[in-house]
């Protein structure tokens, strides 16, 4: 019964350490992105604000889901949705190339981090 619930244990941290290395790859990719937003010429632009605060947000959430994994995990998951959505309001910008790639990019990124975080805050 004891090696049932190591083993277990060890799932756990699997998904743990997973949750937390694609959570590093969400800080490292927004904040280039915030970055290079930041340094751009003209600033950031009005219909980038949402957008900016989102991926603020979304790399904020990593970092509480270190501590607290079902709060950071949920308020990745929201902002991963929330940039979904503004990714598809910004379409008549981007055009359809531009969002594909804008949805491929912001969307998947936070939600897959903050589902693993979700599911490693469920102890077996």
């Amino acid at each position: 019964m004891k090696m049932v619930f190591q083993a277990a244990d060890r799932g756990v941290d699997d998904i743990r350490r997973a949750a937390r290395v694609s959570g590093l790859q969400v800080v490292a990719i927004f904040l280039l992105i915030l970055m290079l937003a930041i340094t751009n010429e003209d600033g950031i632009q009005a219909q980038a604000a949402p957008k900016v605060i989102l991926l603020t947000v979304a790399i904020s959430a990593v970092g509480i889901a270190w501590r607290w994994e079902k709060v950071g995990g949920s308020i990745l998951v929201a902002s991963a949705v929330a940039l979904g959505f503004s990714m598809y309001q910004s379409y008549p910008l981007l055009g359809s190339l531009g969002l594909l790639l804008a949805v491929l990019i912001y969307t998947p990124l936070p939600l897959i981090a903050g589902v693993l975080f979700l599911l490693s805050s469920c102890r077996v």
